[in-house]
């Protein structure tokens, strides 16, 4: 599981750190990376309090919002791909 999470940790800072050079601005990314990463270790160590929290329903209804969400978020991105491909185009 560390392992997953320092992968991400080290993709994340690096695609970011080519538009952001040195300086505080890469010290805000690597900061923001690192808090992302503790809070999701924190999810992960309390999930099984979070299981019991939710109950049964609760993990069906999370998905389905959830799976909106995405939904919403591929849709948006069609949307900006079709944009970005017809402003090329004239």
């Amino acid at each position: 599981m560390l392992d997953f999470a320092l992968s991400a940790f080290v993709t994340t800072t690096l695609l970011l750190s080519g538009d952001a050079g040195y300086g505080a601005k890469l010290a805000i990314i690597i900061a923001v990376a690192l808090t992302v990463c503790l809070l999701c270790m924190l999810c992960f160590v309390s999930a099984r309090l979070i299981a019991r929290t939710l109950g049964r329903t609760g993990p069906a209804v999370l998905s389905r919002v959830l799976g909106m969400l995405l939904a919403a978020y591929s849709v948006q991105l069609v949307i900006n791909g079709i944009a970005a491909v017809r402003a090329n185009l004239s």
